[in-house]
């Protein structure tokens, strides 16, 4: 599944840039790209603590004692419930300091850091199931998540949601 999984992507990442442009403008996908970029900067907030999940719980997963696992969990989501709140501050910041020309992407960006903020914790899960090697779990769901954002944003664009399309499907 995973060779034809990524063909499918393919085609309909090369489709679906053609379409988001053609309802968008450039000017507008653009806007939202170099946007996206300050959301890729804000990911960079949890310090690299979800990119070092996965490889601490393996090795709780392969000790001896069962507890380690669970403490892992407990301490990483107490960890990341305390950086929400900053997360939430850094957003509005960012929000809030937007230059004046961005006004088209306001709403949109709204959308995306809202989106981003409150589910800041919730990256935990992917970075544990991926420790804990449940792969085939994740490919679906993984799927399963482009698709139905991949079809709300082609459903969203004909509505003619504009760039709002694109940040619910982000957030989605």
């Amino acid at each position: 599944m995973g060779f034809l999984q990524q063909v499918v992507t393919l085609l309909v990442g090369l489709w679906l840039t053609r379409f988001t442009l053609d309802h968008l403008g450039r000017d507008n996908y653009g806007l939202w790209l170099v946007g996206l970029q300050l959301l890729g900067y804000l990911s960079l907030a949890d310090f690299g603590v979800m990119a070092l999940l996965p490889r601490e719980t393996a090795y709780a997963a392969a000790d001896a004692d069962p507890t380690r696992l669970q403490r892992l969990a407990g301490d990483v989501s107490r960890l990341a419930l305390w950086q929400t709140p900053v997360i939430a501050i850094v957003t509005l910041a960012i929000w809030l300091l937007l230059p004046g020309r961005w006004a088209e992407l306001r709403p949109a960006l709204a959308i995306a850091l809202l989106a981003f903020a409150l589910t800041f914790p919730t990256r935990i899960f992917q970075a544990l199931l991926t420790g804990l090697q449940d792969l085939a779990f994740l490919g679906r769901a993984q799927l399963l998540a482009w698709a139905l954002s991949t079809s709300a944003l082609v459903v969203l664009l004909l509505a003619g949601a504009g760039i709002e399309a694109l940040a619910a499907s982000w957030a989605l």
